[in-house]
């Protein structure tokens, strides 16, 4: 089974029709990682 990065699996996540993402946060670097990605998301088309 071939892995995706936190980066990919978050995109996906946002861009589906959802009001809230919650993600596990089991390190920093995850919380860094996944708070870098908001700002500059766009949505695919």
């Amino acid at each position: 089974m071939e892995k995706i990065s936190t980066k990919e699996a978050i995109c996906y996540a946002m861009s589906l029709p959802i009001a809230t993402l919650v993600s596990g946060i089991d390190a920093l670097e995850v919380l860094r990682q996944t708070l870098a990605i908001a700002p500059g998301f766009q949505p695919k088309k």
